[in-house]
């Protein structure tokens, strides 16, 4: 079971990353970028910011019957797409934090240089807040590879990620210490590799705009 579990969740958690990490650059970017109405830029930013405080346990049952009525309960699929709109609002306030301490100077001299948008922003705009982009993506895996509330509820055994095949080394009467403590263990093994591979980009991002001049 550890092993079924540790390869859903290598399936399960880098697409959710690239997902989330994906549209919150976009997202995050129009939110603070682009001109919108009061009324509606606060309306849109709340609904977000709503999404995230509401208890994850409101979500589960509607998720779990979604699931059901589509036909893709204990899947990939279902956990990916939970996953993604858990995720994304923290990540599109992470992005709009990072694109604001890029000097609006910057783009409006690449405009007028003649760089077009997409030039812009992929150039210009998101090699500045690559580090940044990085830590948001650091702290979504770390909660996506340690999320069990909805992968208890939407997985049976098929699709069953790490932290749900640990948990079934606690009996009702006994707990297999052993595999336990292996299985723990194992399941941190992925999220350090990752951490100290770009450890570097992941303090930068951390501390983007705390100092300046």
């Amino acid at each position: 079971k550890i092993t079924k579990g540790l390869i859903n969740s290598l399936i399960v958690v880098p697409s959710s990353v690239f997902l989330v990490s994906i549209f919150a650059l976009f997202s995050g970017y129009g939110l603070l970028r682009f001109s919108f109405h009061r009324i509606i830029k606060a309306i849109m930013l709340g609904l977000i910011l709503l999404t995230r405080i509401l208890p994850g346990v409101s979500a589960a049952v509607p998720y779990f019957v979604i699931a059901k009525m589509l036909n893709i309960y204990d899947s990939h699929l279902i956990l990916i797409l939970v996953y993604f709109a858990k995720n994304l609002p923290f990540a599109i306030f992470m992005m709009m934090s990072f694109f604001e301490e890029v000097p609006k100077e910057v783009e409006e001299s690449a405009s007028i240089d003649g760089a077009s948008f997409l030039n812009l922003f992929f150039k210009v705009v998101v090699p500045l807040t690559l580090p940044g982009l990085l830590a948001t993506a650091i702290f979504v895996y770390i909660f996506c590879w340690n999320e069990y509330l909805f992968a208890f509820f939407l997985t049976q055994e098929k699709a069953i990620t790490l932290p749900i095949a640990v948990s079934w080394y606690i009996g009702e009467f006994a707990i297999e210490w052993g595999e336990l403590n292996a299985s723990a263990v194992i399941s941190t093994i992925p999220v350090i590799i990752l951490t100290l591979s770009i450890q570097k980009y992941l303090i930068r991002g951390l501390t983007l705009g705390a100092i300046k001049g």
